[in-house]
């Protein structure tokens, strides 16, 4: 895996919880769709699942996320964790 994807995916991943903290929701969508479409190709799976999972309770642009939302993106960063030898 290259250096640069590992690098944007966590970038990405500490964005996207700063936006949602912030109630940018819109940011934090547009961050874990960019997480799923770097982490698949590479192979991490289990964080390319975890975004998508992430993107469906965030729900389409301004709506409310469901029940859940915030357990999901500690699964993405647990995911992240796991992959890059965190957790």
């Amino acid at each position: 895996m290259a250096t640069y994807t590992m690098g944007d995916i966590i970038v990405d991943a500490v964005t996207m919880n700063e936006a949602a903290v912030c109630g940018d929701l819109d940011e934090s969508r547009r961050r874990a769709r960019r997480i799923a479409f770097l982490a698949a190709p590479e192979g991490l799976t289990g964080i390319a699942e975890a975004a998508n999972v992430l993107l469906c309770l965030l729900g389409p642009s301004g709506t409310e996320p469901r029940p859940g939302f915030g357990a999901a993106m500690v699964a993405v960063s647990t995911e992240i964790d796991r992959a890059f030898g965190e957790g």
